[in-house]
């Protein structure tokens, strides 16, 4: 492992870890859900990486509905889609505009709710509308359809 892979999952795995109230009080572990998001966000970027990703992703949304989902699995699940997708957009997807387009649809909300925390004086949810979940989806099968496909650099 690269220095900068060590440090992007030592910081992962620390962000995890001060989130673990997050989980509810009666639970003594992550839950194979949440450690499936955790290891979707550790994911490298790679041709076949976006099978892989859409894999976890199907598989710990139908092991969360089939146990007790957790705040912590709610944001862990979205938190590692905006890191994998983008971090394998800008490592193998060489059209700038789908670049650009995938990190606006994951990163652009982040200064939205941030504001939205300030000016409320609270917390928000992190708001997930059915158009916004449809065109992540999107963006998410054509990344995954190029890489497959071979349309990517290196």
């Amino acid at each position: 492992m690269s220095g900068r892979s060590r440090l992007r999952l030592a910081a992962s795995w620390a962000t995890a870890i001060t989130h673990l109230g997050l989980l509810g009080p009666r639970r003594r572990s992550i839950g194979p859900a949440n450690a499936l998001s955790l290891l979707r966000a550790n994911l490298p970027a790679g041709r076949w990486s976006p099978v892989l990703a859409i894999a976890s992703d199907v598989a710990d949304g139908w092991l969360a509905r089939r146990t007790t989902p957790t705040a912590f699995g709610a944001y862990a699940d979205g938190l590692a889609d905006v890191v994998f997708w983008t971090r394998q957009a800008w490592a193998r997807e060489p059209s700038g505009l789908l670049r650009a387009a995938a990190a606006a649809a994951w990163l652009l909300p982040l200064p939205a709710i941030g504001a939205a925390y300030f000016l409320s004086g609270r917390t928000v949810d992190y708001p997930r509308p059915v158009l916004v979940r449809r065109l992540s989806a999107g963006v998410q099968a054509l990344l995954a359809a190029r890489a497959g496909a071979g349309r990517f650099e290196g």
